[in-house]
Order: structure tokens, then sequence, then C-alpha cells
């Protein structure tokens, strides 16, 4: 056995002894060829990574398209980097949140890829949890928002600025400012959190402690005009028509085409009794809505021929259905403007056009069409009335304040037996309606006068 061994070992010197430059140049090769795999493997990690940290650059100036195209690359080329992959996911899907993408599915499914990846990543649920709120699922929105505060233990002040936002938004004022409070205790300088915070104050009626957060947001940004008319609303609410029309004001030296303040100060102007500069805001504000706007999606489109590069159609924003009713609201008022001034048939001119432009808000068209009604009656075109309160009744069957005036008009035509059914119906709708049980009354005298008349 030793013999063998030692006749083994003898060839093996040999072989290595005449193929050593062979053997020595194989093991260079695979070095180097280990080393230059290495290099390559670097060099794509760092483009990789370069490719990222550009695509947040982009997010940043609002080049979403320009982002969304370097993060499919990232995420294409670095699929096997969880911990790249996830944040990646999450940055396209703020970039399909911006409003000139608004492509929320989307938005929603490269969050939902992010927390697949890493089920304990809190700022994921977040970005889910907006992704939801923006299309109008508001509990499952506040279900993720919840989801983040457990996973997160920096920045969970926002996790409570997004879950209150959504608390406002359903109406449910105490849980918001629940929420809106424990985000500025982690943040004291949150203007965000200030803003709502007013708002919820707003939404309850207490217009002055509203004013009290308004001014806090102000302090850290006093050039925010969405506080500012937030703001002024609410002096314009506790009467205080002087001071709401100094931040009306304030708002236009800093955004002289700010649809809403522009809109507001009609309002304020219609208030206080002068018709024609309420209604020289609201005709202002057509065009500053079509300016104002169109600035704010030019800001927005930024990238030369976006459209083409991305695959995939460009959503209008939320704010269009938005402003479409506000339209049918300052129709409305320039209606009612006219009215006061007793130009009736510009009113009703008014009226009309917001029917037409009203986006199915049937509080807004029982509005309009009781006051078109209204007018109609003052020009003696009852008939006209009975059809306007006909098709509100519609809308709102039983309403005792309709009820009441068409049963008036019914009155007037000498129609008693169907004034009469009127003011009943008012009644069991409201049975405290004095009006409705005194006008019940004098139709039913004058119903009795009526038949003795005619019975003699």
């Amino acid at each position: 056995m030793k013999e063998q061994i030692i006749e083994i070992l003898s060839v093996m010197s040999s072989f290595i002894y005449n193929n050593l430059n062979a053997i020595i140049s194989g093991i260079i090769a695979t070095v180097i060829g280990g080393l230059v795999l290495l290099r390559i493997q670097n060099n794509k990690k760092i483009i990789i990574q370069k490719k990222f940290a550009s695509a947040i650059k982009n997010l940043d100036k609002g080049y979403a398209v320009r982002a969304y195209k370097m993060l499919a690359y990232v995420l294409d080329e670095g699929e096997d980097d969880i911990p790249l992959s996830v944040k990646a996911y999450k940055v396209r899907s703020k970039a399909f949140i911006h409003p000139k993408v608004n492509e929320l599915e989307l938005a929603l499914r490269d969050a939902e890829d992010a927390i697949a990846r890493d089920k304990e990543d809190g700022d994921a649920y977040i970005i889910r949890g907006r992704a939801y709120s923006l299309m109008n699922k508001h509990d499952q929105a506040i279900a993720n928002f919840s989801e983040a505060m457990i996973r997160i233990t920096t920045r969970k002040e926002e996790a409570y600025l997004y879950r209150g936002i959504e608390y406002y938004i359903l109406k449910e004022y105490e849980s918001a400012n629940n929420d809106l409070v424990k985000a500025i205790r982690l943040r004291p300088e949150y203007p965000e959190a200030f803003f709502y915070l007013g708002n919820t104050y707003y939404g309850k009626g207490k217009f002055v402690y509203a004013i009290k957060y308004y001014n806090k947001a102000l302090k850290i940004n006093p050039k925010d005009v969405m506080v500012l008319n937030n703001c002024g609303c609410a002096y314009a609410n506790i009467l205080d028509y002087d001071r709401a029309m100094r931040i009306y004001n304030r708002v236009l030296k800093i955004e002289p085409y700010y649809p809403r303040t522009i809109r507001n100060r009609g309002l304020l102007y219609f208030n206080k009794g002068n018709y024609d500069r309420a209604i020289a805001d609201y005709n202002l504000s057509f065009e500053a809505e079509l300016i104002y706007y169109t600035k704010l999606i030019k800001d927005w489109d930024i990238e030369k021929n976006e459209d083409e590069d991305y695959n995939g159609s460009v959503k209008d924003s939320s704010w269009e259905g938005e402003e479409i009713n506000k339209n049918a609201m300052v129709l409305f008022n320039l209606g009612n403007a006219y009215a006061k001034k007793g130009d009736y048939d510009r009113a009703i001119s008014y009226y009309t056009q917001a029917i037409e432009n009203n986006p199915d808000d049937n509080y807004l068209l029982i509005r309009i069409l009781c006051n078109r009604a209204n007018v109609y009656t003052i020009k003696k075109e009852l008939i006209r009335a009975i059809e306007d309160h006909n098709a509100a009744l519609e809308k709102a069957p039983g309403n005792p304040w309709i009820l009441n005036n068409r049963g008036n008009i019914y009155f007037a035509l000498g129609d008693y037996d169907r004034a009469i059914a009127d003011y009943k119906k008012a009644i069991e709708s409201d049975p405290n309606d004095g009006l409705a049980k005194t006008n019940l009354f004098h139709a039913k005298k004058m119903a009795e006068q009526k038949r003795s008349e005619i019975d003699y």
C-alpha cells in the first residue's frame, strides 16, 4: 500500500511539474474572471442605485413619468435586492398617486407588492392608505394607517395625520381631533395637522377654535392660501365680515386667481348687500378657475411629451368633479344676486344654467328649484312655479317648506283643496309647523266660503 501511494504521488508530481504553466494560467483566469464578474455586478448595483436616487430626485421635482421609467428599470434589474425593491415599489406608488398621473389602481398594486416583500414596512401601509383615500375607500385607508402605527417607530405623526384626515372626511370629528392632536404632540410644528384640526372644529361649527388652529398653521406658513381661505370663511361664519374680507384680499394678493376665495368674497359681498360686487366676483371666478387650474396643470406638466412616453392614460385630477359642482353653486349664487336686484329674468336664466350644470347634488338642486320657483311666483308665472316645486318634491318628498310654498301658490290660484292637502302633508312631516297650521286654517276658511257661495 505504501509503495502504491508513493507511486501515485510521483505520478501527480510529474503531472503538476509538466503542466505547471497551464495550471497557473487556469487559476489566474478563474481569479480574473471572478474579479471581472464581481466588478460587473458591482457596476450594475451602482447603476441601479444611481437610477433609484435619480428617480427620487425627479419625483421631488414633479417629473412623475421620468421617475416611473427609472423605477421600472430598478425593479427589473434589482428584483433580487429585497430592501431596494421595497423602496422602489413605494416610490413608484407615490409616482402613480401624483395628480398628473393619478393611476390609483397601479399605486395600490405597487404598495401591495412592497408589503408582500416586507410586511413590517409601516411606510408601505401609509402609501397604500393614501391610495385608498384617493379612491374614496376611507375605511380601508383608516385600516392601513392603523397598521402603519403598529409598525413604524419614526414618523408616526404622519400616520396620525392621515388617519385624522380620513376621520375628518367621514365627519367623525372627535376621532379626527384625537389623531390630529397626537400628530401635533409628536411634531409640534406641523402645519397640515393644525390646518385639519381647524377644519374639524369648523365642521363642528366651533369657528373660534377653527380660527385658533388656522392661525397656528399660518405662523408656520403665512402664505398658505388654503388655510387663509378657510380662516376667512370661519370669520365670515361669526359675522366678522371686515376681518374675513381682509383675509380674502390677502389671499388674492398671494394668488390673484384663487377661485375659491373669489367665490367666497362674492358671497361675502352678497351677505353685505353689495350685489353688484358679488356678481362681479362670481363672474370673475369662472375666468379665475380656468387660469388657476391651467397654471396648476402646467406646473405638473413639466416633462416634454411625457404623455407619449408613458404607457398608459393620464387621467384628470380629482379637483375637476368638485369644481364642476362649485360652478353650479356660482351660477346659483348669481341667480340669487340678480333676484335681489330685481332682475328676475336674468335670475331665472342663471338658475336654469345652474340646474343644467349640477352634477347630481340633490341638496343643491332642491335649493335651485325652490329659488327659481319663488322668482316665478314673483313674476306671477304660477304654473311654472308649481312645476319647480313638483320637481323639488320628487327629490325631497314630504319637505314641509316646499309643501307650504306650493300650497301657497294653490291658495293664490283659488285651488283651496290642493292647498289644504299640501298644508296637511307639511304638518304630517312636522307637527310643530305653526306656519302650515295657520295656512291650513285660512285655506279651510276660504274653501268653506267658496262652497257656500256655490251653494247660494
